[in-house]
């Protein structure tokens, strides 16, 4: 049965030997924690699809209110079936592109600053054409108040949201057990992600794991940069 916000801040807590004074923190901690781990892992509860038509003539198009981190583009056609890809490529290699041609396109990039997906042309009619984006989404963010104490946080690895809450509790009373503690949390997160990139009996891993691929370019909206 999954644990409510306050359930696993008070475990922390508890663990880490500290008292319910800290619970402000903690709740704070646990926002940092899941922003953190969305983006240093392809968690498949985040991963998502989005289909967008074309418009004629229009090169661009918002990116999703939920979006975080892009992972692959497609073409659809009328009835929704997807087709064959669209080259995904960083700002510095979209600019060596012919902008703004005529035609469906065959590169696409991510606009940082206006939060915006970005061909390098558009056609000039289109028949219900569109367009299918993969993308991981953005954990929800809880407040640091008593509000979403009952919530359940956005991150299904709960052993690993304890472990890291009490790392931080470590790190911040500079406790020695901090070094421990890293390693106990990252323990856990390497057995979950084992867990969720089981594909047969075997237990092979999944490609997408982040051991085997890195992070496309996205937007971390609460304010630490682009991955």
């Amino acid at each position: 049965m999954a644990l409510t916000r306050i359930q696993i801040v008070n475990l922390s807590l508890d663990q880490a030997g500290l008292d319910l004074s800290f619970q402000t923190k903690g709740r704070g901690w646990l926002n940092f924690i899941t922003q953190k781990l969305s983006l240093r892992l392809n968690n498949k509860f985040y991963y998502k699809q989005v289909d967008i038509t074309f418009i004629p003539n229009q090169t661009r198009y918002a990116l999703p209110a939920d979006f975080q981190r892009a992972d692959n583009f497609f073409f659809i056609d009328s009835n929704g079936n997807q087709g064959r890809g669209i080259y995904l490529c960083e700002s510095y290699q979209f600019n060596t592109t012919i902008l703004n041609g005529s035609g469906f396109p065959q590169f696409v990039t991510i606009d940082e600053d206006r939060e915006e997906i970005v061909f390098n042309s558009a056609p000039n009619a289109v028949q219900s054409q569109g367009f299918r984006l993969f993308y991981f989404r953005s954990p929800a963010i809880l407040s640091t108040n008593s509000t979403d104490d009952n919530v359940i946080p956005d991150y299904k690895d709960q052993s690993t949201l304890v472990e890291e809450i009490k790392l931080m509790a470590f790190e911040f009373i500079d406790d020695e057990r901090a070094q421990g503690q890293e390693m106990k949390s990252l323990k856990s997160q390497q057995g979950y992600q084992r867990l969720q990139s089981q594909v047969d009996g075997n237990s092979k891993m999944d490609l997408n794991n982040w051991v085997f691929r890195g992070n496309r370019r996205g937007k971390n909206r609460t304010g630490g940069g682009w991955v």
